[in-house]
C-alpha cells in the first residue's frame, strides 16, 4: 500500500470516529467555538513511552477544518520520560492538570529546558487590617521585582489578600510588560486537600485569565493559599507573555 492509499485510508477512518461521536450526545465533540476565538488541545502522557503519531492526531484536527493551525512542542520518536515523571511528582503534592493548559505548558517548557523567566521575585509582602472605625475589611500588598537588572517595587490595595497580589504584581510587571495591561482574572477557585488538617490543610488554586480573545487557567498547591495563589497567578503572566512571544514570531516568519 503506498503512501496516498493509506492516507485515504487513514481519513475513512477518522472520519467513521468522528461521525460516530458527532451523532453521540458527547459535550466535547458538538461543542462549537466562536470563529474568532482560538482554543487549545493538550495531551498529557503519564506513562513513560515514545511519541508517535501526531500527522493523525493533527489529520483529526484538519478534517474538521483545514484552516485548522497547530503547533507541537514534540516530534515523532521523542522520548516521554522527564515530563512524565515530574507530573506524577506534582500529582502527588496536590496538582491536577486537567483544565490548567497554562502551567502544563511551562511545566513542559522548564522540564525540557525551554523556559526563562521574565521576571525575579525580590519580596512580597501582603497585609489584612480590620480598622476599629470600620466594618470592611481592607488588604495591601507590596512587591519588589527585577526584570534585567531593573528593580519595580509597588503596592496596591484590593479585596483580599489575593485580589490585593494580583493587582499589586500586575502593576510591577506592567512597567515591563504592557501588554499584560489586557489580561483579567475570570475566575478564581479554591480547594481543600486534606480536609483533616483543618486550617493548616494544603490547598489547590485554579485561576482563569483572559486577554479578550484567548482564555487560560493555571493552577498552584501550597499549605498557604497566598503562596498557591501566587504560584497560579505567575503562571497566568508568563503563559500570556510566551503565547504573545510566540504569535509574533509566527507573524515574522
Amino acid at each position: 500500500m503506498n503512501d496516498i492509499a493509506r492516507k485515504m485510508q487513514a481519513d475513512q477512518l477518522i472520519r467513521m470516529a468522528l461521525q460516530e461521536d458527532i451523532t453521540s450526545e458527547d459535550v466535547s465533540t458538538n461543542a462549537v467555538m466562536p470563529t474568532a476565538t482560538k482554543g487549545t488541545v493538550e495531551l498529557i502522557a503519564k506513562e513513560d513511552g515514545v511519541i508517535a503519531g501526531l500527522d493523525i492526531y493533527a489529520r483529526v484536527f484538519t478534517i474538521l477544518d483545514e484552516k485548522t493551525e497547530i503547533d507541537f512542542y514534540c516530534k515523532d520518536g521523542d522520548e516521554v520520560k522527564k515530563v512524565t515523571k515530574r507530573l506524577k511528582e506534582l500529582e502527588y503534592e496536590g496538582y491536577q492538570f486537567e483544565g490548567a493548559e497554562g502551567t502544563v505548558e511551562l511545566l513542559i517548557r522548564k522540564t525540557i529546558g525551554k523556559y526563562k523567566p521574565f521576571f525575579k521575585l525580590n519580596h512580597f509582602k501582603t497585609i489584612g487590617e480590620n480598622p476599629w472605625n470600620n466594618d470592611d475589611f481592607t488588604s495591601t500588598a507590596l512587591i519588589n521585582i527585577t526584570v534585567d537588572g531593573k528593580r519595580e517595587m509597588t503596592a496596591a490595595e484590593g479585596d483580599g489578600p489575593v485580589n490585593a497580589l494580583d493587582k499589586a504584581l500586575r502593576k510591577a510587571l506592567e512597567v515591563f510588560y504592557p501588554e499584560l495591561k489586557i489580561v483579567k482574572l475570570v475566575d478564581y477557585k479554591v480547594r481543600v486537600l486534606d480536609s483533616e488538617s483543618t486550617t493548616g490543610a494544603k490547598v489547590r488554586v485554579l485561576i482563569e485569565s483572559t486577554d479578550g480573545n484567548e482564555s487560560w487557567s493555571t493552577v498552584g498547591v501550597s499549605k498557604d493559599v497566598i503562596q498557591a495563589s501566587w504560584i497560579a497567578l505567575v503562571d497566568s503572566m508568563e503563559y500570556k507573555l510566551i503565547k504573545d512571544i510566540e504569535r509574533k514570531a509566527k507573524a515574522y516568519f
